[in-house]
């Protein structure tokens, strides 16, 4: 045998005439899952609390008296003050501004809206 002119290299013919049949599977497999309420750190297991509702009591807030008087803005309308009386004093007063613990949260020609206490109120125009 020469390396440089090697003998011609004879083929065999397999038979592929098989095919291929699978078993089949009648039986399934069951199984469940149970939810295991462990802490995995503790090592202790986790017992669902019932939350009770919360109840609130509503406390009626006195409110100081508080009257609105009108608006003065520029003739772009970016600024906006409007005047307010609270405890019978004349105020002008921004939007966002608190006094008195009275805070305006927004304001229009006919209404100004104003949170005291925590409670908010509506205030029209006199």
């Amino acid at each position: 045998m020469s390396t440089l002119n090697p003998d011609p290299i004879t083929q065999t013919k397999v038979n592929f005439d098989m095919a291929f049949k699978p078993k089949q599977h009648t039986e399934t497999d069951t199984f469940s899952i149970q939810l295991a309420h462990r802490d995995p750190f503790l090592g202790t297991l986790h017992k669902e609390r019932q939350s009770k509702p919360k109840i609130r009591q509503k406390t009626e807030t006195t409110w100081i008296p508080v009257l609105y008087h009108g608006i003065i803005t520029e003739t772009s309308g970016k600024n906006k003050v409007f005047i307010v009386s609270i405890s019978n004093k004349q105020i002008l007063m921004k939007q966002g501004q608190t006094i008195s613990g009275i805070s305006l949260l927004k304001g229009n020609d006919t209404s100004i809206t104003l949170r005291y206490k925590g409670t908010t109120k509506t205030i029209t125009k006199t």
